[in-house]
């Protein structure tokens, strides 16, 4: 959680949606890396950004995994590993431990509480610049953040951040099972009613046939 109090806003930050990057667009735009969340009274406005459940599965898979992916998975097939483990960990009662990553996004910021004062975006349908909305932005800037977000992000990944890079970006389909597809449906179903994601038909889903590591 950021509070920007010149502009009396906090950004929510949900784990494996960009968080990172968009701090630091934050920071570019802003001249700030925001306070912490202790602040007086409620903010004016609360900025969240979600990702549909599906596709952020993947994320948490790597981010949960990424020791054991670097040294035992590197050169091989990743998605039997995938669905093994979203099996393991969201099957049953569900995802029961401590780590924010891995917990649902309407978990994390409790959007049933807060939805009529968050302006929720879509990581999937957005560009970056339409966050800074509660600005009066000139066509020029609206281009600088969009570059800047897109060089902040090719940073991070040029660093191994998001652990194979880009590989694992837009491709989630791939990954997926009629059994997986079931397992989010189960724990994620808040953050598909919530954020308004199609829920799909595990019964009707199809793995398409592609090779990616």
């Amino acid at each position: 959680m950021m509070y920007f109090p010149e502009y009396d806003f906090v950004f929510l930050d949900i784990f494996k949606n960009g968080s990172n990057v968009f701090s630091r667009l934050f920071e570019y735009v802003l001249g700030s890396k925001g306070d912490g969340p202790n602040f007086i009274r409620e903010p004016n406005i609360y900025i969240s950004v979600v990702r549909n459940p599906y596709d952020r599965v993947v994320s948490q898979f790597y981010h949960h995994n990424r020791g054991t992916i670097l040294k035992q998975y590197r050169y091989t097939i990743h998605y039997p590993f995938f669905r093994r483990w979203i099996e393991e960990t969201y099957s049953g009662k569900g995802y029961t431990g401590d780590d924010g990553h891995l917990y649902s996004q309407s978990h994390i910021i409790q959007y049933y509480e807060n939805s009529s004062r968050i302006k929720i975006f879509k990581m999937e349908e957005f560009k970056p610049h339409e966050i800074f909305f509660f600005l009066d932005l000139t066509d020029e800037q609206k281009l600088d953040i969009d570059n800047k977000f897109s060089e902040i992000r090719a940073k991070f990944d040029l660093n191994g951040h998001h652990t194979t890079t880009n590989i694992k970006q837009g491709i989630w389909q791939v990954y997926h099972t009629s059994e997986t597809i079931a397992v989010c449906n189960e724990f994620f179903t808040d953050d598909f009613k919530f954020f308004d994601y199609p829920m799909l038909d595990p019964t009707k889903w199809e793995t398409p046939k592609r090779s990616v590591l």
